[in-house]
């Protein structure tokens, strides 16, 4: 059951303490009742309207909060002095009022250029936002992107909260503002996909499922149409040595088309198969890395063969060597996701309860530097998730999930082993929801 004490309240008694002991008025007080009382009903009073059930009145009576009655029914304190219920006497600032004219009146608006909020703040966005609407799919929700590089499409898996879908987005009519999505696969409820996406060198992109169907999805896209068809014949069906949950989250493949690995939400291990034409969809490893709930599944750029996974609530991340199936364990902060690599030695995690970015050194196989997303404000519930780094200029991006904006840091690379790259914040990009 919701029980929610609604605010009113608590900000009313503020205003009324400092308007009571603001007043230079000394007459008697117009109601002498005990304010310790009163405050007693206040804390001990509070609305149904956000509680589930069907006893609440509220619908036909409103809530009596007791901080709304009249001025001269609620008590004040003797270290007030008398007050007789009028507010204190203005006093002239420096400051002149006039008639507002021009921008100042034009009206607030949500799709002019520039639009104007409601407090006359006029905002242009760098760039386009566009809402698919499906009228066949019900509840669902962007989840994660797939860049095809040489081309200009994206692949969006939408995984919501009813039925899913699988997109191909044109980036260049999404810039001029056009319906962007050129193609699409749909996923009717139950069936489901999640948040892994990954692009082969032969141009087949691999999208994990929801946890019903334990595979990794083939699909391919035409470069120049961007036409999506599925290739269930490249499909990579989960299986766990034990009878398991084959649930895939994470996946990639390796720089030379050799090698998937999946992340897996309810087991302990991650699954590695091969994608060689002659052993293809076998598995070759199962690799434990000490905690489900894994996110984000990598090879590394830099060091073909060895990939790394997040290990959301065990709060590591986990090196796998392909070859030896051998691992070794990075220690990180709070709920590790995405991961980004900067060069040979440094890569970044996402850590989203922690509201930092790791810094880890690869060859040491540890956390070297913290950055907070905020340096002002170290810890404030920012939920970094997704990064990016454009290494051409030099710039790192990190989506923040509670403060609906993508974070923008200077990047200063490193200038060899033992010397972390160091970042410098420049500010916020404002999202959508």
């Amino acid at each position: 059951m919701l029980r929610t004490v609604l605010p009113c309240c608590a900000l009313s008694i503020l205003g009324l303490a400092v308007a009571g002991c603001g007043s230079d008025d000394t007459s008697a007080p117009v109601n002498p009742g005990d304010p310790q009382e009163f405050m007693d009903e206040v804390r001990s009073t509070d609305s149904c309207a956000l509680r589930c059930g069907q006893d609440c009145a509220e619908h036909t009576q409103p809530w009596d909060c007791p901080a709304m009655r009249s001025w001269s029914a609620i008590p004040h304190a003797k270290e007030c002095g008398g007050y007789s219920g009028k507010s204190p006497a203005s006093q002239q600032g420096q400051c002149t009022a006039t008639e507002p004219s021009g921008d100042a009146i034009a009206m607030t608006n949500s799709s002019a250029d520039p639009v104007v909020l409601p407090d006359g703040r006029r905002v242009r966005p760098a760039g386009n936002a566009w809402v698919f609407n499906d009228a066949n799919l019900e509840g669902t929700f962007p989840f994660s992107v797939l860049w095809l590089p040489g081309t200009r499409f994206v692949v969006v898996s939408d995984d919501g909260y009813q039925d899913h879908a699988l997109r191909v987005v044109d980036v260049e009519r999404l810039a001029a503002g056009q319906d962007p999505m050129v193609s699409m696969q749909r996923y009717p409820y139950p069936e489901s996909l999640n948040y892994g996406l990954a692009l082969s060198p032969d141009g087949t992109v691999y999208a994990a499922s929801g946890r019903q169907e334990s595979t990794v999805f083939a699909f391919t896209v035409d470069p120049t149409t961007g036409a999506l068809a599925r290739d269930a014949t490249k499909d990579i069906v989960l299986a766990n040595d034990a009878p398991g949950d084959g649930f895939p989250f994470g996946v990639d493949v390796t720089q030379d088309g050799k090698y998937l690995v999946a992340a897996q939400v309810n087991e302990r291990s991650s699954l590695v198969y091969s994608l060689e034409q002659a052993t293809y969809g076998q598995k070759v490893g199962a690799v434990d890395v000490g905690g489900k709930d894994q996110y984000a599944a990598l090879f590394d750029p830099f060091e073909p063969g060895v990939a790394y996974v997040s290990v959301w609530n065990s709060q590591r991340v986990v090196e796998i060597d392909v070859a030896s199936q051998q691992t070794r364990t990075i220690d990180t902060g709070r709920q590790p996701q995405e991961l980004v690599f900067f060069d040979a030695n440094y890569m970044g995690v996402a850590e989203a309860m922690s509201d930092t970015i790791a810094i880890v050194d690869r060859v040491a196989g540890t956390v070297v530097a913290s950055v907070p997303m905020d340096p002002n404000e170290p810890v404030n519930a920012q939920s970094p998730t997704a990064l990016a780094y454009d290494a051409d200029n030099q710039r790192l991006y990190a989506t923040l999930a509670t403060q609906n904006a993508v974070a923008v840091f200077g990047v200063t690379p490193s200038a060899g082993p033992g010397q972390p790259p160091a970042f410098s914040h420049l500010g916020l990009i404002p999202t959508l929801w």
